[in-house]
């Protein structure tokens, strides 16, 4: 589509952080600081923009078949940018590990991922029998 009114602003990437999560405080560096702050801070410093969809999502998930169902209150996030996604996954990975979830659930164009925390068990074993 050509429009002279149209400005592309690169790829979306939406997630969904615990709603709980975001108001517990959490070290970065030598702060304290809340993960809804840290979100801020790395979006404005990184894309110059982001949106926070402060209605709570309601999520179910279940890691098989055969297990329990899980659910949770989530916040969605979402950015647009070009280039930089090793470090947007980067930041994600580190944040998921920070706040103490499995995996952060992430779309970005027409595919949906699972972001894992940066140290997953397997490298987390694989690095203490070395």
């Amino acid at each position: 589509m050509k429009h002279d009114c149209l400005v592309p602003i690169g790829q979306r990437a939406v997630f969904y952080i615990p709603a709980k999560k975001l108001e517990k405080k959490y070290q970065q560096g030598a702060m304290l600081k809340t993960a809804k702050l840290i979100f801020h801070d790395f979006f404005i410093k990184n894309y110059n923009a982001y949106t926070v969809d402060v209605q709570e999502a309601q999520g179910f998930w279940r890691k098989n078949y055969d297990e329990e169902e899980t659910q949770d209150k989530s916040v969605r996030y979402e950015v647009s940018f070009e280039g930089k996604v090793e470090e947007f996954i980067d930041f994600l990975s580190e944040t998921c590990d920070m706040i103490g979830e499995e995996c952060i659930y992430l779309t970005m164009g027409p595919n949906s991922y699972l972001v894992t925390p940066s140290s997953t068990p397997t490298e987390k074993k694989s690095s203490k029998n070395s």
